[in-house]
C-alpha cells in the first residue's frame, strides 16, 4: 500500500511559506494533476514491487508519488533538447 498521506512539512518548506516564495505556477498545475491521480500512483507502487521477493522488507525508499513527480520535469528536459 501506498503512502497517499500528505507528508509532515519540514522546516525549509515552513520557511519558504513564511517567506512568500511560491512555485511556478506550471509546476504546481502538475502537483495538483498528480495530487488527485490515486489509480495513477497505485499503478507506480505496483510496478515499483513487481519482481521483489520481499517488498516489505529493507529500507524504505521513495514514494510512488515522489517516483512520478520525479519524472515529470526529467521528461520535459529531455523535449527541450
Amino acid at each position: 500500500m501506498s503512502r497517499l498521506a500528505q507528508p509532515q512539512l519540514s522546516f525549509a518548506d515552513l520557511e519558504l511559506q513564511r517567506q512568500g516564495v511560491h512555485l511556478d505556477p506550471l509546476l504546481q498545475g502538475i502537483l495538483t494533476f498528480l495530487d488527485d491521480q490515486a489509480t495513477l500512483v497505485e499503478q507506480v507502487r505496483q510496478d515499483l514491487v513487481r519482481g521483489l521477493k520481499n517488498p516489505h522488507t529493507g529500507r524504505n525508499g521513495i514514494t510512488p508519488s515522489q517516483t512520478l513527480r520525479s519524472l515529470i520535469p526529467y521528461s520535459q528536459n529531455t523535449r527541450m533538447h
